[in-house]
């Protein structure tokens, strides 16, 4: 009996000792988990869409509204987009109607004209620090 009482014990220690390594894995799952979440979603949210805003001619910086005019000749402006990111203005984007083609460019902040592709931003920062 006493035999029979001491291998129960002993499974029962075991089975204790078993159920604590499993809860220890979940929780080092757990962590791995929210750690890889954490970092998902700060590399998503750097490369995160600005935000774009409608705007009027008038309402911009006199060397952009210069620029605007000038490559939009031959066209009638559709519509113009500040776009900005973290509070900060990224560029300008502008629709152009040219006949029954639409057009479409950029222009920085600054006034300088960015062309018809989309900035990337490292290019946009770097004309900021100029």
């Amino acid at each position: 009996m006493t035999r029979a009482k001491t291998t129960i014990a002993s499974a029962a220690k075991t089975k204790s000792r078993i159920q604590k390594k499993r809860k220890n894995g979940m929780k080092r799952i757990a962590s791995l988990l929210v750690a890889v979440g954490l970092a998902v979603a700060a590399v998503t949210g750097a490369y995160a869409e600005p935000k774009k805003e409608k705007v009027k001619l008038s309402e911009l910086p006199e060397t952009v509204q210069k620029t605007i005019t000038e490559h939009s000749k031959g066209g009638t402006l559709d519509k113009i987009e500040k776009e900005t990111e973290d509070g900060k203005i990224v560029c300008y984007t502008v629709a152009v109607k040219k006949g029954d083609k639409m057009d479409e460019f950029f222009v920085a902040q600054d006034g300088k004209y960015l062309g018809k592709e989309r900035p990337q931003k490292e290019k946009v920062s770097s004309l900021k620090t100029r």
